[in-house]
């Protein structure tokens, strides 16, 4: 899926002292470039050379749509939740015994 509408915008900002000798150099060149379509000329190739590496890894991989989750790929998430448990905990009890013996 492509979209075909313009997503991004960016602009390009070139500061120039009063009376340099560049600017109207600049200007010429810079006039040129977006007359000839060169932004353009780029941006094609970009998308394209994007759609050629997505079509090799989409090659490349199995045609397989889903990736099934076993207890061994969910070891880490879960011990990371009963570490900030255990965590939660402590603190809860550090508080309490904070508050009660402060009285």
């Amino acid at each position: 899926m492509c979209l075909e509408e313009n997503f991004i915008h960016a602009s390009v900002v070139a500061l120039f002292a009063k009376r340099n000798p560049l600017l109207n150099q600049f200007n010429t060149l810079l006039r040129r470039c977006v007359e000839g379509g060169l932004g353009e000329k780029y941006w094609a190739q970009m998308k394209h050379e994007a759609r050629l590496r997505s079509r090799r890894k989409s090659d490349e991989v199995s045609n397989s749509v889903y990736f099934v989750f076993t207890l061994s790929h969910m070891g880490l998430p879960f011990s990371l939740s009963g570490f900030g448990c255990v965590c939660n905990t402590i603190v809860c009890i550090a508080e309490c015994c904070h508050k009660h013996f402060n009285k």
